[in-house]
């Protein structure tokens, strides 16, 4: 009997050794792509003399982003609670995952970094602030991601515009209720409620006839957006009714991706953030 049972333990290694061999290597894959990432956005920052906010923030999401398999997906990701350069009180960078930083010409106009308890957010004061990157580019499908939350919604008020010739542009403003909607401007304009007056999380994902747009975790719209891509982006100006437009509020995180997320990942990219700016 003990021989049987010592020969069906030895034949149920030899036949698992394979599968959990690779599990390894998955996980171990896994860990160096999370401390490559990790240690080339550090440096990053360090050479320019710039300030992580919170180190442990960054490493959580670069760890959901590696896990579910969307990291290299990233075109473009920045996070008031990750790296910044200030100068007299104001952000004169703001350090981007993939290296595509976000600069604004002129001290006047900068944004300001603040602290609302454990986490912070850059503060656009709806006068001239704003950020700019020319070079970035992407195409459908893509995803949009944005965490805000806007001081005042009497007009419009843009947070994310292309930056170049293509249309593109989103921006909240008050509905016929009065209460503060979503509005998409890509080959059509695109009005959807379910925004609320603190902080919010938008997810838009860019991809022609079968689009969707999820509004703090719930999914918000299920249709065509347009065919529109951007050609560098704008963050907290664009134009309206042929005049510029300032963001007034406070833009915590802003990604890009090449890519839509399966509902796993998604629901797990949701749960970080409401876990970040305690969220319900």
């Amino acid at each position: 009997m003990k021989s049987s049972l010592k020969l069906f333990t030895l034949l149920f290694i030899i036949v698992c050794l394979p599968y959990l061999t690779m599990a390894q290597n998955v996980s171990s894959e896994q860990g160096s792509e999370l401390l490559t990432s990790m240690n080339q956005y550090l440096k990053a920052v360090n050479l320019e003399k710039g300030i992580i906010s919170s180190k442990d923030n960054l490493k959580d999401f670069l760890s959901i982003a590696v896990e579910d398999n969307w990291n290299k997906d990233i075109r473009f990701w920045v996070s008031a609670q990750w790296g910044t350069k200030d100068y007299n009180g104001f952000i004169s960078k703001q350090f981007e995952l993939k290296g595509n930083d976000l600069t604004s010409i002129g001290n006047g106009n900068r944004p300001a970094k603040k602290s609302e308890g454990k986490y912070f957010g850059i503060n656009f004061d709806g006068d001239n602030d704003y950020w700019v990157n020319s070079s970035f580019k992407s195409a459908q499908p893509f995803s949009v991601f944005i965490v805000f939350k806007t001081d005042e919604t009497n007009a419009e008020n843009v947070l994310l515009e292309s930056a170049g010739t293509k249309t593109n542009q989103i921006k909240i403003e008050n509905g016929k209720d009065g209460k503060p909607e979503l509005v998409i401007e890509s080959g059509g304009t695109f009005k959807i409620p379910g925004l609320t007056d603190g902080v919010n999380y938008i997810l838009i994902e860019y991809n022609l006839k079968d689009s969707k747009v999820f509004i703090n975790g719930k999914l918000a719209y299920n249709n065509s957006i347009g065919h529109s891509d951007f050609d560098g982006i704008q963050i907290g100006k664009g134009t309206v009714n042929n005049k510029y437009n300032y963001f007034k509020g406070s833009i915590y995180e802003l990604g890009i991706l090449q890519t839509t997320l399966n509902d796993q990942s998604r629901n797990t990219l949701f749960n970080f953030i409401k876990e970040t700016y305690n969220l319900r």
